[in-house]
């Protein structure tokens, strides 16, 4: 048996859907007897809240969108992985997204993530154009932009190895 919306829960409940949804974020203004008894009622019922629903309310969604050049690359598993370790301490679901170097999939690939209110990015850009955080300014995202240098902008967040300081170094 599939689960059940909000308002259904608030028809068994005989509780208006504001109620209910007071009761299971554990917000003021509800007893602990009528939480109780929603939150039974919701475990019977296999109650889930809707995200969609959620982030077309609130503008936000809890997605972090992430996007690298080569999945199967090795440094790309490892970002990936550190990445979801922090985003699940942030209740936050890891959307991932692979590029393959293609600049029109990387477009692509935002373009979906963005048409889901996810505002939240770690991205290895395709290329050095500053044109991607123009674009993603203008989004009003928060991101990251990881292992790949963007010159010609400022003012964001940007981490990345200096493999020319690194092979310099081993050369030495």
């Amino acid at each position: 048996m599939g689960g059940i919306t909000l308002k259904e829960l608030s028809k068994l409940a005989h509780l208006s859907p504001n109620t209910i949804s007071r009761a299971l974020n554990d917000k003021d203004g509800v007893n602990e007897e009528t939480r109780k008894r929603v939150r039974k009622l919701a475990e019977e019922h296999s109650y889930r809240p809707d995200m969609i629903a959620r982030c077309m309310r609130g503008g936000k969604s809890s997605m972090l969108g992430v996007i690298v050049g080569d999945i199967t690359d090795r440094f790309f598993v490892e970002l990936i992985s550190g990445v979801e370790e922090e985003a699940v301490k942030e209740s936050m679901i890891l959307i991932i997204g692979n590029t393959g170097e293609s600049l029109a999939r990387q477009q692509s690939q935002l373009d979906t993530l963005l048409s889901y209110s996810c505002r939240d990015f770690v991205i290895t850009p395709v290329d050095e154009n500053p044109s991607l955080i123009e674009m993603l300014r203008k989004e009003n995202a928060n991101f990251v932009i990881a292992d790949r240098i963007i010159t010609g902008a400022t003012g964001f967040d940007q981490v990345s190895i200096n493999n020319r300081l690194d092979s310099f170094r081993a050369v030495e």
